[in-house]
């Protein structure tokens, strides 16, 4: 008795609750992220079409934060590689047209000048 309701196995349970969650993998994803037990009544009260509206804001300002990581490389430290060293911080990545901004108004008259720490500068 205890391993059937209303004729249905424990089995049978199992199955309906792996198809439900194939079919609506949005639904699966709100009772994870909200804690949410299946079939609940907090559960049964929710509308389909909110939790899907939900979902495609959150994968938007996914990428968004994504699209930020990529304008800016940020520089990891591993240790005993002496990749500090070598390496900056953080760089901002730039277009195309700044890079040939930049190229196109080097001064190379001065090219081989010094400046005060013997090092060689471009003027731009």
């Amino acid at each position: 008795m205890i391993r059937e309701v209303n004729k249905l196995s424990i089995d049978d349970f199992k199955s309906f609750v792996r198809v439900w969650n194939s079919k609506y993998p949005i639904d699966r994803w709100w009772r994870e992220k909200y804690r949410v037990p299946f079939n609940s009544k907090s559960h049964r009260s929710q509308d389909l079409f909110a939790m899907i509206l939900e979902y495609e804001e959150d994968l938007m300002y996914i990428e968004i934060e994504n699209d930020i990581r990529e304008d800016y490389e940020v520089a990891t430290y591993n240790s005993g590689r002496g990749d500090w060293l070598t390496k900056r911080e953080s760089t901002k990545k730039m277009s195309d047209v700044e890079v040939d901004s930049l190229f196109d108004n080097i001064d190379i008259e001065n090219l081989n000048e010094l400046d005060e720490n013997g090092k060689q500068t471009i003027t731009i």
